[in-house]
């Protein structure tokens, strides 16, 4: 890869500063003409951004526009006249000084006198003076004062709120004074309104301003950067959309691509499009990650990805809130925007953006280059027990003098709120909080065989604070963790009965946390039982037509079939490399698989291979039987071909240009549909060469990656490459359709009702929808992507399997609810006057009441249901309790 000299490189881009008023490579955007009218009509106007947006490149342009129709301009950079060991008096001066040389009234006015003859007042009185004894009378047409690098007052050593309050002032002076009609200001710079004036002033510049959004380069206005294309590719706009397709238009980035490509373009290196046949988006792709993404701290020059990072890092108050709010959207690809002041002072790192009410990564290179691991590493850095967790693992987690206690565990605990703790955080937090609620067992204990002191009464009132703290923390957990936080509500649940010392009456009770958590938790745990073994990464899975088994593929070749209790029967290498599918036949007596080696390969129940299957010429996605047992179908691009379950090939479809990517059975068996990577669905009937037409290809937009048909075969759906999901009915012959809001949907299966539809996605969730696209259930509990799913014959258990190399299984028995933040958001718990009720009041700042149940009986509930799953699940037993002696 040939080292090109960008920073030297004497071409038309310009990669940082301000771009000169003549710039040939100046995009013109909507802020441009919205910023000069706004202007022109007197409005005080406000940019406020994140960095390297092109604010000053956007006050060059309009101060030229303005001064070109007679407005006279000034522009104060703020940074210019210093922060650093300044007083208020010298600061309030030097931004008369220079309004004094923009406007040339130096000839008859002389600054230092001026000052010194009104000794008595403060700074921003003569500030205020000076604008109207001064500035007006000295300037009879319109004025406009840009004031950039605005929050660079941030950092000086005294506030500055009367600055923007006398700006104020001059805007409410144009009701007396009509000189003042004359007189507009432009702010600039990298804060929100609130960075710039203390709350406790009611009045603010703001409210009276027009903020201008400041939007990155579209494809349509940035036509002035084809100049450097032009003549050297054959398709330069062609070019110019895939650099926006990975900077987003962000601007300085996308002058620095630009420039890159160019510096490709004019030398001889082995990138250059002549020396290599390339795919366009290829070529352009490898050009960025080498040059912009590997090895980018080393690489950025001039400084961007930095100067996030440091904003991100350094420069805020909350560093970690913030990037629990990042990683967030990294796992699900945008969240709601709700403007509190951690969303806005994430939006002014520039790394997120405000698109449609939803905050997303800004483009592709930042989403690489600060991705999940980058998030965990500065997490992990930034983490307040960082020393304590590597002591503890030092000492193979035996020496629990290094765990938290206390105020350092709560501190802990409101720091991970957030966040998505890696399993070292999860597992150090939970054991922390394991050994306080044993030591407050045993303290209790202790403090029984005594007569009870003023001092008993309050360590039994701080034992009581901490118990009610492990039965909130016990509600957030089960968001995530569902076996884990009901382990962890029955020890605060044993705490608590341990301190009332068989009080009865619930109004005496000094905690009430571990009484809802044990019954919220109870009432809607579903993780009946979890499989995993030393193997990573399961690719397919399915169940049994009797409901009793479940069988596994996974990436290192082998199949599994296990009992639903999680006891594993067989295991067989199945495929060199990786299983991509695995089904089993309607009789239950046969699994059909395909994997990476090409091959589709048919096997008894007992893991004996029956027959292999290889007429295709390509790899062979899937394979799945008909509904009568009696056919095999095979799924490659190639097409699609039938066999007997004897090995011979009795029918095919031949498919050259639309690859399939899968297909469905209708029920009977006589149909079988297909769906291909142009989004055409097409429905034949049985060994029939003509498809029959199915009016639903002019809605598709894109590949479609998963077909099912509902059990009755009455409805179809499809998921779409961009994880909407559609729902075609054959009787009404109409199209439904729904966002999945997934981040990339890997499977979606019917429910044996056809009621309900399940989808798994890479954002680590399972979600159950009805079929008007209702959301009502939502799953969480696997780290990392969710790549197959399906429903029990039964109906009653679903299953799933994920990259983290576990298999799920959940009871849909319970009722159908998708778990709010007034449950795993818990902020307070109280007791019904009558004491009949528990009140549990959310962050959301919802209330809900729940009707008590007896602690003894909740205790004994759960201590039967854990018992239960640990007999299935020894091997987790000393994961998760391996630091709990009770």
């Amino acid at each position: 890869m040939a080292d090109l000299n960008l920073r030297n490189s004497g071409d038309m881009y310009q990669v940082g500063g301000s771009l000169p008023v003549d710039a040939p490579t100046y995009v013109k955007r909507q802020a441009d003409d919205e910023l000069f009218a706004a202007l022109q009509a007197g409005e005080f106007c406000y940019v406020l951004n994140s960095r390297q947006m092109g604010k000053s490149s956007l006050r060059v342009q309009t101060m030229r526009r303005l001064q070109e129709s007679g407005v006279a301009c000034a522009a104060i950079d703020i940074t210019a006249i210093g922060s650093q060991q300044i007083t208020p008096e010298q600061w309030y001066a030097g931004v008369i000084q220079r309004l004094v040389s923009s406007f040339n009234l130096a000839g008859n006015f002389s600054l230092r006198s001026w000052w010194r003859e009104r000794d008595l007042f403060s700074p921003v009185q003569r500030f205020n003076e000076f604008i109207e004894q001064v500035l007006l009378t000295g300037i009879n047409q319109k004025v406009v004062i840009f004031i950039d690098e605005i929050d660079s007052v941030l950092s000086l050593n005294f506030r500055v709120d009367d600055f923007f309050t006398a700006i104020r002032s001059c805007y409410n002076n144009r009701a007396d004074r009509p000189e003042y009609q004359r007189l507009t200001f432009a702010l600039m710079g990298v804060a929100t309104p609130n960075d710039l004036i203390d709350a406790k002033h009611q009045s603010t510049p703001f409210n009276v301003g027009r903020a201008i959004q400041l939007c990155g380069f579209q494809l349509a206005d940035a036509e002035p950067l084809l100049k450097g294309f032009q003549g050297k590719v054959p398709d330069p706009k062609g070019v110019l959309k895939e650099v926006l397709d990975w900077t987003g238009g962000q601007p300085f980035l996308t002058q620095k691509v630009c420039r890159i490509i160019q510096n490709y373009l004019s030398c001889e290196t082995s990138l250059h499009p002549k020396n290599k046949i390339y795919n366009q988006k290829d070529w352009i792709k490898k050009i960025i990650i080498s040059q912009v993404i590997d090895n980018w701290e080393a690489q950025d020059e001039p400084e961007h990805l930095r100067t996030i990072r440091d904003r991100l890092l350094r420069s805020c108050q909350q560093p970690g809130r913030l990037l629990g709010i990042y990683q967030q959207i990294l796992r699900q690809g945008e969240i709601s925007a709700n403007g509190n002041s951690e969303h806005l002072e994430l939006q002014l790192s520039g790394l997120v953006v405000k698109k449609d009410g939803k905050l997303k990564v800004y483009n592709r290179i930042y989403e690489l280059v600060f991705d999940r691991q980058w998030v965990d590493e500065a997490l992990a850095n930034l983490r307040p027990y960082t020393d304590a967790i590597v002591a503890w693992e030092t000492t193979e987690r035996k020496d629990e003098s290094y765990l938290l206690r206390g105020k350092a565990l709560q501190n802990a605990l409101e720091w991970a709120a957030d966040k998505s703790l890696s399993t070292q955080d999860f597992q150090f937090l939970t054991a922390s909080q394991s050994l306080e609620t044993r030591e407050i067992i045993q303290a209790h204990q202790k403090l029984k065989e005594i007569h009870f002191s003023a001092e008993d009464r309050e360590i039994i009132a701080q034992e009581a604070a901490s118990i009610e703290q492990a039965g909130i923390s016990a509600l957030r957990l089960f968001e995530t963790q569902q076996i884990e936080a009901l382990l962890l509500a029955l020890q605060a649940g044993k705490a608590l009965n341990s301190l009332i010392n068989d009080e009865i009456s619930l109004t005496n009770y000094p905690s009430y946390s571990p009484l809802l958590a044990l019954q919220i938790i109870l009432k809607y745990v579903r993780e009946k039982n979890k499989f995993s073994s030393d193997w990573r990464g399961i690719t397919s899975i399915r169940f049994s037509p009797d409901s009793q088994y479940l069988a596994t593929g996974c990436r290192n070749g082998k199949v599994q079939i296990w009992r639903l209790s999680g006891q594993k029967l067989i295991e067989f290498d199945s495929h060199k490399g990786e299983v991509w599918s695995v089904n089993f036949s309607p009789d239950g007596q046969h699994l059909a698989t395909t994997g990476e080696d090409d091959s589709t390969r048919l096997w008894h129940f007992s893991g004996q291979q029956i027959h292999q299957f290889d007429r295709h010429r390509n790899a062979v996605i899937e394979a799945k039987f008909s509904p009568d047992g009696k056919i095999l179908v095979t799924i490659a691009e190639d097409g699609i071909k039938f066999w007997n379950l004897s090995g011979q090939q009795i029918a095919n479809r031949n498919i050259h240009r639309s690859w399939v990517t899968t297909v469905g059975f209708y029920p009977n068996g006589e149909c079988i549909t297909a769906a291909f990577r142009n989004g055409i669905v097409r429905l034949w009937k049985r060994f029939q060469q003509q498809p029959l037409e199915l009016k639903v290809n002019q809605t598709i937009q894109g590949k479609i990656t998963e077909i099912t048909f509902c059990p009755d075969g009455q409805r179809l759906v499809m998921i779409e490459k961009n994880n909407i999901l559609r729902l075609w009915d054959f009787a009404q012959r109409k199209m439904s359709y729904w966002q999945t809001e997934h981040t990339e949907v890997r499977s979606i299966s019917f429910s044996p009702d056809g009621l309900q539809i399940a989808t798994a996605g890479k954002d680590s969730t399972i979600k159950i929808w009805d079929l008007s696209g209702k959301l009502l259930l939502q799953l969480n509990g696997h780290q990392g992507t969710v790549r197959d799913v399906c429903f029990s014959p039964n109906g009653k258990f679903l299953a799933s399997a994920g990259a983290d190399g576990t298999v799920r299984l959940w009871d849909l028995r319970k009722p159908f609810m998708l778990l709010c933040s007034q449950y795993t958001r818990v902020s307070g718990v109280g007791l019904s006057p009558d004491g009949q009720y528990l009140i549990s009041r959310g962050e959301d700042g919802t209330v809900s009441s729940w009707e008590i149940v007896n602690l003894d009986e909740l205790l004994a509930k759960a201590d039967d249901w854990l018992k239960d799953y640990f007999n299935s699940h020894p091997e987790e037993l000393n994961q998760i309790v391996c630091n709990n002696n009770d």
